[in-house]
């Protein structure tokens, strides 16, 4: 977890990579409230189930 600062104000984000049971790898990005739920949450090499998260399209500028 890291704390940014832009012309919104300051923040925090919490970048993780995931594998689905297919192996494929996907990188996910939480933003402050979802940082604040779920950052304690995740273990390295722990499996989880994640169901019912939101997709939203990237800005390029982040790729």
């Amino acid at each position: 977890m890291r704390t940014y600062t832009n012309a919104r104000g300051q923040g925090h984000v919490f970048n993780a990579e995931l594998t689905d049971e297919d192996r494929t790898e996907i990188q996910a990005a939480m933003f402050n409230e979802a940082v604040r739920k779920f950052f304690e949450k995740f273990q390295l090499g722990k499996v989880y189930y994640i169901s019912k998260g939101a997709l939203t399209l990237m800005k390029s500028a982040m790729k």
